[in-house]
């Protein structure tokens, strides 16, 4: 009884679950192969995308593309589309360049920072005029600055607004969608804020009990506003998005990377934790302190083993006393030989003409 089925297409009964129907031979399930099919494609929806996998997915130019196009948009759309997209130029290498040239006025501006203006490099301090260069370069990098911010508002395929929405509302207060939408940074510093807030807060200690409650009550107030402003920005379409901000800032070129700083020349250096880039730049510093001290041990041995060596005289230059005295008795000789030897004159012969 519970195992009788009525085909869609006879309007007949047919027991168990047959692919065929075996009163008029339609087609009733599906095959097996298209079942293990629908199962593989279901798996791929539900696999979890690596953080690299989005990223790459992001293009921007077709972005670009679609917001450059006036079709089926209202004016209002199109200055929306404007806004929200960064406006950049292809190279031939398919690399991003923002134009900078209504900004700067200066060549070379990325050469030049605040620690080469006050002369803490090995190179000379630069000159009063040259700072107009830096100030150059300050607002070239505000102007990139601010079309990286625009790229970073695009929502990557995978993370879907409804959801981040629901989980901010609910789960905000702990980070959930930031952890959604892989911000691991701060979506750890939001949890950490409210477990280190809430138990200050609630730590039965009598003592310092208004300390305890500014403390842990300003933590939670920043995890408060923090939490209402990515509600209010996901709402807008302004939330920040950590891979696509990466994304963009792998296909710039190296001058316009070099524009935002140092740390974005390399591709890989600009995303790791800044605690880690600061351990970096501590051992390196550490290392040239150590290396600048082995040249000059190096050198203060050289300097010590020159000045305990012996002075070689030549003996072939000195000259023995005795030696001395008979070379100087012998040009005396000579000086009054000179003197006594007078040569004599010859006699003039005159011949007188005979007449």
């Amino acid at each position: 009884m519970f195992n009788t089925h009525i085909c869609k297409n006879c309007f007949e009964t047919y027991s168990g679950k047959p692919e065929v129907c075996p009163n008029c031979g339609a087609q009733l399930r599906a095959p097996k192969v298209q079942k293990e099919e629908r199962k593989k494609v279901k798996k791929e929806k539900k696999k979890r995308l690596s953080s690299q996998e989005i990223a790459e997915s992001i293009d921007f130019v077709e972005l670009l593309k679609y917001s450059n196009s006036a079709n089926n948009k209202t004016e209002k759309e199109q200055k929306r589309a404007k806004n929200n997209t960064p406006e950049f130029t292809v190279d031939k290498n398919g690399e991003f360049n923002v134009n900078i040239k209504d900004v700067t006025y200066l060549p070379n501006t990325y050469e030049y920072s605040v620690k080469k203006a006050r002369g803490e490099y090995d190179k000379p301090q630069i000159k009063w005029w040259e700072i107009y260069k830096w100030a150059d370069l300050m607002i070239a990098r505000k102007k990139v600055k601010k079309q990286v911010q625009k790229a970073s508002h695009y929502r990557p395929e995978p993370i879907k607004k409804k959801t981040s929405i629901a989980l901010c509302v609910f789960f905000g207060w702990m980070g959930a969608h930031n952890f959604y939408a892989r911000n691991y940074r701060k979506a750890w510093f939001t949890l950490i804020a409210v477990l280190l807030g809430s138990v200050v807060v609630l730590a039965p200690v009598p003592f310092f009990e208004k300390i305890r409650i500014s403390i842990g009550g300003g933590l939670l107030f920043v995890v408060l506003c923090m939490w209402l402003w990515d509600l209010i920005n996901l709402i807008f379409n302004k939330f920040a998005y950590r891979l696509s901000r990466w994304r963009f800032i792998d296909n710039l070129n190296t001058e316009t990377r070099a524009i935002l700083g140092d740390k974005y020349i390399d591709k890989n250096e600009y995303k790791k934790p800044w605690i880690v880039r600061v351990i970096n730049k501590i051992n390196a510093k550490i290392k040239k302190a150590q290396e600048q001290k082995l040249k000059e041990k190096a050198s203060i041995v050289v300097d010590q083993s020159l000045a305990s060596e012996p002075v070689e005289v030549k003996q072939d230059n000195v000259e023995q006393p005795a030696e001395k005295a008979a070379k100087d008795n012998t040009t005396e000789e000579k000086e009054t030989e000179q003197k006594e030897y007078k040569p004599k004159k010859k006699a003039k012969v005159v011949v007188k003409n005979k007449r």
